[in-house]
Parts: C-alpha cells; structure tokens; sequence
C-alpha cells in the first residue's frame, strides 16, 4: 500500500484526532458505575436474555463438531446458537468473513457460538463464596428503570428472615439490594464489593440504607479495602508465564 496521495480534508488524515489529547467525555460515568450500559437496562423490554459470543481460538481452520452437552446443562443457559442451527448467514455489509463461524473458519476469534442466559451473571461466584463459607445464598433479581433507579425483587423473603446477610453486589444497586433485605427481615446487612468506585464520605449513604460495614477489595485504594488481591494476581502471573514458557518450549 503506498501512501502517495496528499491528505484530504479528513480530520485524521489532516492530524486534527491521532495524536491529539482528547477529553473522554464519557470517562466519569464509566468510572462511577452511572455509564448507561445496554446490558444494565431492564426497563425496554421485559424478561431479556443475553449472549455471550465465544470466539474461535484459531485463525484458519475447520470445526469438525462442538460437544454442547455440558454448556446446555449448566444453569441458567437458554439456548446456544451455532451455525448449524442459525440458518444460512452472510457476511454483512462491512464483514469479509461470515458472521458465524462453522464450519470454516476464516479468522482469529471469529464468532463461532452465542450462548443465552437470563441476567443472573452473579449466580456462579455467589455460590461458590456460599460454598466456602458453609451458607445458605439467594440471587436476586433487578430490574434498572435507569441509570440511577434499580428495583429489587427477592425470589424468596424467608431465606433471609432473621438472618445476617452477607451481601455482594456492585455500587449502583447495593442501597436497593440493602433496602429489600431489611424490608425482608434481614436482621442485618454487611457488604462486599469488588472495586471500591465511590467517594469515601458515600459510606454515609449506606449507613442510612441499613448497611452495618462495607469491605472492597485494593484493587481500587480506598478507606473501605480490606480484601487483599495481591496473592491472587501474583499466582495469576506464574501461571501466565509459565504457560507462556511451556509454549515457547514447544515450539
């Protein structure tokens, strides 16, 4: 490809966007958890399902057959989509490669299944977590009205009667999620949550939502850190590396 032409009066080509410092407008939301995420909005439609597109681990090549028992049998899963049962798809208007993989495939991570389930994302680590701790654990369901508005919905109120609640939830529902437990009879509410994204004097607000004590992890310094990550990402690293290693030796 040469690059033999002068430049038009494209805002890159004329350098006004590469290399430029650019303002991310959309930065403090992300930062915050307000950032008005499609995935985050329950309020369009009801009953939504999501997909989660898996792609292909190889860049050229066939699929000769995909065992789907076990993904069919794990909880909450509603349907997998391949090419064998999506019907004939093409290529889309700015695609050079078919939408969904299979059973050629023609490039790196090309989608080669969509796997649907309902919203309870949270399900697998929740138990896990009740799991080791030896307690009883309940999923429940939200429904975001907007950026800012989240109602809560127990799938069993006598779970929690009586009990102390452990809750683990993210920032933007943990006051409705706090407010629902107590109305349920939860004889007391603690948190835990994985990156502490809120400004110190907010643990105002979740006293006043019921919440006794709120614990993060350090992957975001924070005067509510109590939860250390600094052994879990330095095993993640050996094993990275020496499944880089083992790689290199190989080939």
């Amino acid at each position: 490809m040469k690059f033999d032409t002068p430049a038009t009066t494209n805002p890159i080509d004329q350098l006004k966007v590469i290399g430029k410092p650019t303002d991310r407008i959309d930065g403090p939301m992300k930062t915050t958890g307000t950032a008005p995420y499609a995935y985050d909005r329950h309020d369009v439609v009801a009953h939504q399902a999501y997909g989660y597109v898996v792609g292909s681990a190889i860049a050229k090549g066939r699929i000769g057959s995909i065992d789907l028992s076990a993904a069919k049998a794990a909880p909450g899963v509603l349907a997998i989509v391949t090419a064998e049962n999506a019907g004939k798809l093409g290529k889309g208007t700015y695609n050079i490669a078919k939408l969904l993989g299979g059973s050629d495939i023609e490039h790196y991570h090309q989608a080669i299944a969509v796997v649907v389930g309902p919203d309870a994302e949270s399900q697998p680590w929740v138990s896990k977590l009740a799991g080791e701790l030896e307690i009883a654990f309940a999923v429940a369901q939200k429904t975001r009205r907007g950026d800012r508005s989240v109602e809560v919905a127990l799938p069993d109120s006598t779970i929690v009667a009586g009990r102390p609640v452990l809750l683990v939830d993210d920032i933007v529902s943990l006051i409705a999620c706090a407010r629902s437990l107590l109305a349920a009879g939860a004889r007391s509410v603690d948190a835990v949550i994985t990156h502490a994204l809120f400004p110190a004097d907010a643990t105002t607000e979740f006293v006043r939502a019921g919440i006794r004590s709120v614990r993060s992890t350090t992957s975001v310094p924070h005067p509510t850190n109590a939860i250390p990550l600094d052994g879990l990402l330095a095993d993640a690293l050996r094993i990275e590396l020496a499944t880089a290693r083992a790689a290199e030796k190989a080939s």
